[in-house]
């Protein structure tokens, strides 16, 4: 898949899709894991594959951590290793699954877990939750179902700029970008009107029991102070991940410090549980 290879670009959308109205919620290409601006070439550059830093990996095999998250756990704009899963897999010398899906909000991560739950055999989980003001948009184009996040604090509804998206990226899908922006404004007011945050408190719930129930150990982390307070309410041990710190190359995310002081957190805490 080279990056110049007009066929490729013509089935690209920004978020993995498939025939199946429930599925992965994953970043497509690369774009998300370089230092920007990113000009290099790379063989899943208009991949539609979720999770392709795990192709790679057994499913067959039974692993002992998964992680899920939202850009912070995927690493946005640092190399892989220097992401916190990364780190975490080399200070306790065993392979991490990593589900962090940039721009994913709590119901993203939920659906992430239903379906890799499904898919891969793991015994303990770490979830690092998002804030509460992030959805997943969906829609059914022809046979496929798209989806895509939506975030209040971004400046746009959707998580792209469609000026970059020029012919011939993502013609064979027959995408119509008025049609997408519209859902993305509707699901945009469902969450300005969800004052309560009642729809991503009532999923975290779900994700609660369902990790308590199906996996060995459970550890939860938050970098929002109101997710934060919330699990707090609920009598749920947590850790802080500190976002405070260096920027990655986009200037927004965390970076290998910040990496690095939260998997010591957790790994004394899972060393001495």
């Amino acid at each position: 898949m080279r990056k110049d290879n007009h066929e490729e670009m013509k089935e690209f959308f920004f978020y993995y899709y498939s025939r199946k109205e429930e599925d992965y919620f994953s970043i497509n290409g690369v774009h998300n894991r370089c230092q920007l601006p990113c000009e290099v070439d790379h063989p899943y550059y208009w991949s539609n594959t979720p999770f392709k830093e795990l192709n790679d990996m057994d499913r067959s095999k039974k692993y002992k951590w998964a992680v899920f998250g939202c850009s912070i756990t995927f690493g946005q704009h640092i190399a892989r290793k220097d992401t916190w899963p990364h780190i975490f897999e080399e200070k306790i010398n065993t392979p991490v699954l990593n589900f962090g899906t940039p721009g994913s909000g709590i119901d993203g991560i939920w659906q992430n877990i239903r379906i890799s739950h499904k898919e891969w055999q793991y015994e303990n989980i770490i979830i690092v939750f998002p804030n509460f003001h992030r959805r997943m948009a969906s829609i059914k184009i022809n046979d496929f179902y798209l989806r895509w996040p939506v975030v209040v604090n971004n400046s746009h509804p959707t998580p792209w700029d469609w000026d970059h998206y020029g012919d011939p990226i993502g013609s064979g899908l027959n995408l119509d970008p008025k049609l997408i922006d519209k859902k993305s404004e509707k699901v945009l007011r469902e969450i300005v009107e969800d004052k309560d945050s009642t729809y991503s408190k009532s999923i975290l719930d779900q994700i609660i029991d369902f990790c308590e129930s199906n996996f060995r150990s459970c550890l939860y982390a938050t970098w929002d102070i109101d997710v934060g307070e919330y699990l707090k309410q609920k009598s749920i041990k947590f850790d802080r991940y500190d976002i405070t710190g260096p920027k990655a190359s986009d200037g927004i995310h965390p970076t290998r410090f910040q990496n690095k002081k939260f998997v010591d957190t957790i790994s004394s805490r899972i060393l001495t549980d």
